[in-house]
Formats: C-alpha cells, sequence, structure tokens
C-alpha cells in the first residue's frame, strides 16, 4: 500500500503536543490553522482534543494538512 508520508518528524510533533498541546501549536505546525486556532480558545478541545492527538501522534495515524501522515520518527 502507498502511503503518503509528511516531511514533518513524529518525535518533533510529539514533544510539541506533550508541552504546548493545550494551546494547539502542534495543528499550526502542520498547517492546521483553523483547528490550532480551535484549540488555542478552548485549552485543547477541553484537554480531550489534546489526548486524542497524543495518541494519535504516537501510534503514528496523525495526519498534516494535505492528509499525509506524519510516521517518520527522525
Amino acid at each position: 500500500m502507498n502511503v503518503p508520508v509528511s516531511p514533518q518528524k513524529r518525535l518533533i510533533l510529539l514533544i510539541v503536543c506533550f508541552f504546548f498541546g493545550t494551546l494547539g501549536i502542534h495543528r499550526l505546525v502542520v498547517g492546521k490553522i483553523g483547528t490550532g486556532l480551535l484549540y488555542l480558545c478552548t485549552i485543547g478541545l477541553f484537554g480531550i482534543g489534546w489526548l486524542v492527538d497524543m495518541i494519535l501522534l504516537a501510534v503514528g495515524s496523525f495526519r498534516d494538512k494535505e492528509g499525509r501522515y506524519v510516521i517518520e520518527w527522525m
């Protein structure tokens, strides 16, 4: 299966999400401006969205703005 891969690095996004996930910084980095601002205004969708994004990043299912998977660690 040919899966499109994002140039973003999963380890970097995981660290950014851990420390600044409630501010939506990790979403802004991958180009998801709308949801990044939503996370900023709602404190990471009240913590639930932050937790979901942490899990998605950890298992390699998080996508960037163009729908490509963020799967490369380094």
